[in-house]
């Protein structure tokens, strides 16, 4: 029998996620929803990625992808990393640290979400060309 996946409450892109030592919150600063470039192909040097599951069973596979819209080119991204979950209640937190991410020209793309190879979630990222960039 084939396990149940595990709902998605939040899946946030930002620039930084900062977690307190003391606590154990998460801070989110700078959330995103596009990224300008000066040009292509782009190296962006760092991104975060927030997400929160929950209602999954024992230990689970999540995999984060980052493709362009047609899925024409390898992935921008492609990360794996397992969680457990003791009880189907508990909300899971993960955070991606991402880095040196190279998108290869300015469009949609992709972020995805999948647990055991099955999509759950995904957001869109634009990359949008800056024409008079600020240095």
């Amino acid at each position: 029998m084939e396990q149940q996946p595990p709902a998605v409450l939040a899946l946030i892109v930002a620039d930084y996620i900062h977690r307190d030592e003391r606590t154990g919150a998460f801070t989110i600063l700078a959330t995103r929803a596009a990224i300008g470039a000066k040009d292509f192909p782009w190296t962006q040097a760092r991104l975060a990625v927030y997400t929160v599951l929950t209602d999954g069973r024992s230990k689970t596979m999540l995999q984060l992808r980052l493709v362009d819209v047609e899925g024409a080119r390898e992935a921008v991204l492609e990360h794996e990393t397992e969680i457990e979950f003791l009880d189907p209640t508990d909300d899971v937190e993960v955070v991606f640290s991402l880095s040196e991410l190279v998108f290869p020209e300015p469009g949609d793309y992709r972020l995805q979400l999948l647990a055991g190879g099955q999509l759950l979630c995904e957001r869109r990222i634009l990359l949008i060309p800056l024409e008079n960039p600020i240095d």
